[in-house]
């Protein structure tokens, strides 16, 4: 997913709202962010999505994924969950992941899937370019491909081992002003005009029709490598009844590449909210229809505009709340939990 023996410091410059805490990512062997499993873990929880699942705003012990092993380990001691999420993937991203990380990972028992919310932002165009370029699908799903370095691997490990060597322990070479990035993005949203705005959505049944078809293949990739998967619908902060405070927060909504443009076209929170009901709801019909294992975390989650700093993401207490919710539901599933 990312390339191991990455690392990002993420400064939140207090400008996100209810997240206050400075942290630095690193990635792990398996390339991803977290500990890796060790051998005696068990069970083994990968879980996939998008940047609600990545949790990049959050330091490690407060993403939903690790509070999902917190709700378990009760039961569960030895339990692993792993952070697969990854910023802009799709659920048919995760059909480009799932065959790659199976490869190299160790057994794995469960997996777990936040999807619908890229499924729609990338169907519509909303913070998507109009033409997808080239190899965008595979760049997108994959910041680094297991095995790449090849023969170079032993001269990649010994640059990693004077790069950190050469440099102070407390020396960044990567940092993110994540906050000021998210004021940018609410202060321009603050200054979109009457013309610009769009209240209706266009006819999604193709749309739909394509991800009821990706959410059966990933049950059939679950099913062929022989362990369970469990759906998660996505949660928002979208209401009618939102608070000033929660509309001076969210940004959500423009259409193509270029959020600076006075030409851009936004949907109103309105809009995006009947966008992501329609293919929450679709998941839940796939979940009747197919007997599929899901968590409705959207109805679960809906109302706690503190859960949420922005439109869709999760501050600290939402994924608190949402790491709860799952561990609840796998529990079920699990010895000695249920």
């Amino acid at each position: 997913m990312f390339t191991p023996g990455w690392s990002m410091t993420v400064r939140l410059n207090d400008l996100i709202p209810l997240v206050h805490e400075d942290h630095v990512i690193n990635v792990n062997n398996f390339g991803i962010r977290g500990e890796a499993p060790s051998l005696i873990s068990t069970p083994r929880i990968v879980v996939f999505g998008g940047s609600p699942v990545e949790d990049w705003v959050l330091p490690d012990r407060q993403t939903w994924v690790q509070q999902l092993a917190q709700n378990l380990r009760p039961c569960a001691p030895n339990v692993w969950t792993g952070n697969f999420g990854k910023a802009g993937v799709n659920a048919r991203h995760h059909l480009i992941q799932f065959p790659e990380i199976v490869k190299y990972m160790p057994h794995i028992d469960m997996f777990v899937v936040l999807l619908g919310l890229n499924d729609f932002l990338f169907d519509l165009h909303i913070h998507h370019q109009f033409v997808t370029p080239v190899n965008w699908w595979r760049k997108q799903a994959l910041m680094y491909d297991h095995g790449d370095e090849g023969n170079s691997a032993l001269l990649a490990l010994a640059t990693r081992f004077y790069r950190n060597w050469s440099n102070p322990p407390s020396e960044s070479a990567r940092i993110s002003d994540f906050g000021h990035y998210q004021k940018m993005l609410r202060d321009t949203y603050a200054k979109v005009t009457e013309q610009q705005w769009v209240h209706e959505l266009p006819d999604l049944s193709s749309h739909l029709d394509t991800y009821r078809q990706t959410i059966s293949r990933l049950k059939q990739l679950a099913d062929a490598y022989g362990a369970p998967i469990v759906f998660v619908t996505q949660p928002y902060v979208w209401s009618d009844t939102m608070s000033e405070d929660t509309r001076e927060k969210i940004y959500a909504g423009f259409i193509g590449p270029d959020l600076q443009s006075p030409k851009t076209k936004w949907y109103t929170s309105e809009a995006l909210r009947r966008g992501i009901s329609a293919y929450n709801a679709t998941l839940l019909d796939k979940c009747r229809s197919d007997g599929l294992s899901c968590v409705d975390g959207a109805r679960l989650l809906q109302g706690h505009e503190n859960y949420f700093y922005d439109d869709f993401h999760f501050s600290s207490q939402g994924a608190a709340a949402m790491g709860a919710i799952v561990a609840d539901h796998v529990k079920k599933s699990l010895p000695g939990c249920s």
